[in-house]
């Protein structure tokens, strides 16, 4: 004996399903749905949309929204929309990814399936789009692009300021070994001022930190450093290292730390450049050996008088008899930017 059960036929076609009995449950899916689910027409007129899919799209009102073409909801060109919607009337599924403002004005980013819903024939009677807000995972993926994209960027910078270190100092009268030890010397810098930049907020680096960086080979008892509390973006910041490791050197070598007593001042303030602000910079040698002027100007020199790299700046090297005294005056606003 064969017994009855009052169920529906979820095997029959769309069109032709019984769903009274699973009305509540399908509405309160659909209410519950993270998606915006629409129902469209063969032509893909818009037929039905969630109640969920509404508060997604902000949609305070679907009647006059009823009957329109669904494609003409996105924005001009839509040529994705329109290859989905061609898709799922011939059969097929069609997807797209695009930008659309909700209905209150709201930037979204949707992921969207379009899919035929098909009869006893197997051919498509309506056609069902679902819009999956995707806003949040768009936008990480696009910090992180443009985080690939600068890390590239910036290793490319990287890779041509160590190239021009090297070809420089190579350039210079040295033997191998001496040579060998001013690039290690000059990449050593390099890599602590890159250090300190990835640990600073905004990689704008404190003065006071930059200076210690760019002078670390000395005996920082014998430096005197004055300055109110100010911070120079990247490229400065690796730039005036440079500057101070090459001053460094030379008064390791034929300076004033090349006595027992010598020392050395350093003091930074806010100026006036071209009527617009700047920092100005003084270093200044005492109690060393007579100072001559060089017989060549090399790498070292060139680099110290080419003042900072990426703003205006000017810059002053006196071979003083007292002691050698460097003088730097740069643009403020550039010196600080992320050039």
């Amino acid at each position: 004996m064969t017994q009855s059960h009052d169920r529906p036929d979820h095997s029959a076609p769309f069109e032709q399903r019984d769903f009274a009995s699973d009305a509540t449950l399908l509405a309160s899916l659909f209410a519950r749905s993270r998606d915006c689910i629409k129902v469209l027409d063969l032509e893909g007129n818009l037929l039905f949309m969630n109640e969920g899919g509404r508060r997604l799209m902000e949609v305070t009102n679907f009647e006059p929204l009823r009957h329109l073409p669904w494609a003409r909801l996105w924005p001009e060109p839509n040529p994705g929309a329109m290859e989905a919607l061609a898709a799922a009337q011939g059969g097929s599924i069609g997807r797209f990814s695009m930008a659309r403002d909700s209905f209150a004005g709201n930037w979204r980013f949707w992921d969207v399936e379009v899919s035929p819903l098909v009869g006893q024939d197997g051919s498509p009677q309506r056609l069902l789009a679902i819009s999956r807000d995707i806003t949040e995972h768009h936008r990480a993926q696009q910090a992180l692009h443009s985080l690939s994209s600068e890390h590239n960027h910036r290793s490319k910078n990287q890779m041509a300021v160590v190239q021009s270190i090297v070809n420089q100092t190579l350039r210079g009268t040295y033997s191998p070994d001496t040579a060998k030890k001013m690039i290690a010397a000059r990449l050593d810098v390099l890599a602590r001022t890159y250090d300190l930049l990835m640990h600073s907020p905004g990689e704008r680096v404190p003065m006071r930190a930059l200076v210690e960086t760019g002078t670390h080979m000395l005996d920082q008892r014998r430096v005197s450093l004055e300055g109110p509390e100010l911070v120079l973006g990247p490229k400065a910041a690796l730039s005036l290292a440079l500057i101070l490791h090459e001053l460094s050197i030379n008064a390791a070598t034929h300076g004033c730390f090349s006595v027992p007593h010598g020392r050395i001042e350093i003091v930074w303030r806010l100026a006036e450049m071209d009527g617009e602000p700047a920092i100005e910079l003084v270093f200044t040698e005492s109690g060393g050996p007579a100072v001559t002027h060089p017989a060549t100007r090399g790498f070292g020199t060139r680099l110290v008088q080419g003042g900072l790299s990426g703003t205006a700046s000017r810059a002053w090297l006196d071979f003083e008899p007292g002691g050698l005294r460097f003088r730097l005056l740069a643009n403020l606003a550039g010196a600080q930017s992320d050039g």
